[in-house]
């Protein structure tokens, strides 16, 4: 059991190493997604006043 548990933190520190670049590009595009709907949010607010 500790020799398996050991084994899939290995595993998933390869794993996690390999999609850092994907997590963050999927960060950055949410980001970027966040900043877009907050500015449209605080466009409409003006407008509305």
């Amino acid at each position: 059991m500790k020799w398996f548990r050991c084994n899939a933190t290995t595993v998933v520190k390869k794993d996690t190493r390999e999609n850092k670049n994907n997590i963050n590009e999927i960060v950055s595009l949410v980001g970027t997604i966040v900043s877009l709907i907050i500015y449209l949010i605080f466009l409409h607010a003006i407008q509305n006043q």
